[in-house]
């Protein structure tokens, strides 16, 4: 199989049946007709890196990799691009591009309009900074904070990508919470509490988590918020450690990180009941 999905179910009552998908970490390198030699050189050196990385990152998940997870980033992006666009909305939770280069840019650009309903938060290596007009659907996810309204669901996304969140993120985040509608909330760094801090100690290092120790104290602030046991959150959605999770922030409030999409991983969610 080219792409492999792992299930989940998030039975939230009086929310009508929803298939939510989900992506992370494709590392787009490449480049293209008009790249200038200094960006193919970057492109082909950051592809040389990355089949290193992702191998090291496959093999400490899955027993039996096949040959077709190390085809082409770009082939996976396409493919899980398809594959999600028949779902209800697809969220997007960074690193899809390694870097901001134009050619990376471009691709992106044309391939994410073949996705009818999308948010997308930039990781630490995709920056909003590099989304400008010349390229307006990825330009559009270049925002702090993101709303989709899905009616009785409410989908919020958070650039979380450079370590910390602003005050007015914060505040605009508890503002919405505030109306106790149902709310699925997708960043990329993933968030840790003393209920799940056991798994990711034993797991991975504190580089890959939102609220480590020594960082700013408001994405504890955060952290607090949308765990807290009046929140509306139903569900936590992130990316960043190219492994699967499944672990819970509190009782009640599971937080699902994906596999490496550039080794065509996805996970679809069946929302409501």
């Amino acid at each position: 199989m080219l792409l492999k999905r792992t299930i989940y179910r998030i039975p939230i009552p009086l929310i009508s049946k929803k298939r939510i998908t989900h992506f992370s970490d494709t590392h787009l390198t490449l480049f293209d007709s008009l790249s200038t030699p200094e960006e193919i050189e970057t492109a082909k050196k950051q592809t040389k890196a990355w089949e290193e990385v992702r191998q090291g990152f496959l093999g400490s998940f899955e027993r039996h990799p096949t040959k077709e997870q190390s085809l082409p980033p770009e082939v996976h992006f396409q493919n899980l691009i398809a594959e999600c666009s028949l779902s209800d909305f697809t969220l997007l939770t960074g690193d899809i591009l390694d870097l901001t280069s134009p050619a990376n840019l471009r691709f992106a650009e044309k391939t994410l309009q073949n996705l009818p309903r999308f948010g997308y938060v930039c990781g630490n290596h995709d920056r909003p900074e590099g989304f400008d007009a010349n390229y307006p659907t990825l330009f559009s996810a270049a925002k702090p904070l993101q709303v989709f309204d899905l009616g009785d669901l409410l989908l919020l996304g958070i650039d979380n990508g450079g370590g910390s969140i602003t005050e007015q993120t914060l505040e605009e985040t508890r503002l919405l919470l505030a109306e106790k509608k149902p709310t699925l909330l997708f960043l990329h760094m993933p968030l840790v509490t003393e209920e799940n801090r056991p798994f990711f100690q034993a797991g991975c290092d504190d580089y890959y988590l939102f609220n480590k120790p020594g960082a700013p104290e408001i994405n504890d602030a955060f952290t607090r918020l949308v765990t807290d046991k009046k929140s509306p959150v139903c569900g936590v959605m992130a990316g960043h450690l190219h492994f699967p999770t499944h672990t819970f922030l509190r009782e009640g409030l599971p937080q699902f990180t994906v596999a490496q999409g550039i080794s065509g991983y996805y996970n679809e969610y069946l929302i409501g009941e």
